[in-house]
C-alpha cells in the first residue's frame, strides 16, 4: 500500500493528470473494504422506520389540525359577518323601497327634471355631510396631490435630462 501511495504522490507532484488519476484509483482500490456490523444495520432500519412513521403521523395531524383551524374560522367569520351582511341588505331593501316610493310619488305629483335633480342632490348632500365621508375625501384630495406633486417633479427630472442631453 506505501508503494501505491508513494506512486500517487509523485504522479501527483507531476504534471500528467490521467497518470495521477490512475494511481488514485490504484490506492483506493488497495483500501480494505469496510462493511457495516449486522446491529448497526438494524438499528439504522429501526431508527428509519420510526421517523417515517412518526413524519406520517405528524403530517397527518397537521391536516387535521389544520381542517379544524379553517372550520373554527369559517364558523367565526360567519358569526360575526352574517349579522353584518343581513343588515346591510336590509338597509338596500329599505332603500330600494324607499327609492320605488319616491319615484311613484313624484310621478303621481307631476314629475319634473328639478324636482328629480332636487332629490337626487338632497340624498348625495345628506351622504357627504357624514365626517367618514367627509374624511374619505380629504384623504382622496391628499392623494392626488402628491401624486400631482410626484408627477411634477418627474416632469422637471425628464425636462433638465433632455436639456443635458442636448
Amino acid at each position: 500500500m506505501d508503494s501505491s501511495v508513494q506512486r500517487w504522490l509523485g504522479a501527483e507532484d507531476g504534471e500528467d493528470d490521467t497518470a495521477a488519476d490512475a494511481a488514485f484509483l490504484a490506492v483506493m482500490a488497495s483500501l480494505p473494504r469496510i462493511a457495516p456490523e449486522e446491529s448497526f444495520i438494524r438499528r439504522t432500519e429501526t431508527a428509519l422506520t420510526r421517523a417515517r412513521v412518526r413524519r406520517r403521523a405528524v403530517a397527518m395531524l397537521g391536516r387535521a389540525a389544520a381542517a379544524v383551524l379553517i372550520t373554527v374560522a369559517s364558523l367565526a367569520s360567519a358569526y360575526w359577518f352574517l349579522p353584518l351582511m343581513i343588515r346591510g341588505g336590509i338597509g338596500g331593501v329599505v332603500l330600494l323601497t324607499q327609492g320605488m316610493v319616491s319615484l311613484v310619488t313624484t310621478f303621481g305629483d307631476g314629475m319634473t327634471w328639478w324636482s328629480i335633480a332636487a332629490r337626487v342632490v338632497g340624498v348625495l348632500g345628506e351622504s357627504l355631510a357624514t365626517p367618514r365621508t367627509t374624511l374619505v375625501f380629504v384623504a382622496i384630495e391628499f392623494v392626488a396631490a402628491t401624486a400631482l406633486y410626484m408627477l411634477h417633479r418627474l416632469l422637471d427630472q425628464d425636462a433638465v435630462s433632455i436639456r443635458e442631453a442636448a
